[in-house]
């Protein structure tokens, strides 16, 4: 069965989206302050930088294998779930953040918490993710709170 390819999002160049728009998905990059960059053509997909991406990239990681559409596996390497749900709870603490993003990211970031703690028992909250900073460490009360 032939797909339609995703199309780049009217005024997100950062953004695709499927022909249904039932599906938009965020094209990130590791910011890089200070580099040139050339001039594209408006309709080419342009990754935008994410502030703190590197030390997310930078965090611990987890093999899984997933299952494609088609039954195949599909391994993955993927940063460790503690790590990206800190992350998000970090990003939506930022006051440069767009306003619209922080309250999903927030979100994000307890849903994931909730799943690992739910479903990953072997990934503790309460060890020391050494790999990120004190101060992301002490956000862990925010996503972890019941309700």
């Amino acid at each position: 069965m032939l797909r339609p390819s995703p199309t780049v999002c009217a005024g997100k160049r950062y953004a695709v989206q499927n022909i249904c728009s039932e599906i938009e998905i965020d094209v990130a990059t590791v910011s890089r302050l200070g580099h040139g960059r050339r001039k594209l053509p408006e309709s080419d997909l342009v990754a935008c930088e994410v502030l703190g991406l590197q030390w997310l990239l930078n965090s611990p990681k987890l093999d899984a294998i997933a299952i494609d559409e088609d039954g195949w596996p599909v391994p993955m390497r993927v940063p460790d779930p503690r790590a990206f749900a800190l992350h998000k709870v970090w990003l939506s603490g930022l006051s440069t953040r767009e306003t619209i993003k922080k309250p999903r990211d927030f979100e994000q970031a307890r849903i994931v918490a909730r799943l690992v703690q739910e479903n990953m028992p072997q990934l503790s909250f309460e060890s020391t993710l050494t790999s990120l900073h004190g101060d992301v460490r002490k956000m862990l009360p925010l996503i972890l709170a019941k309700g």
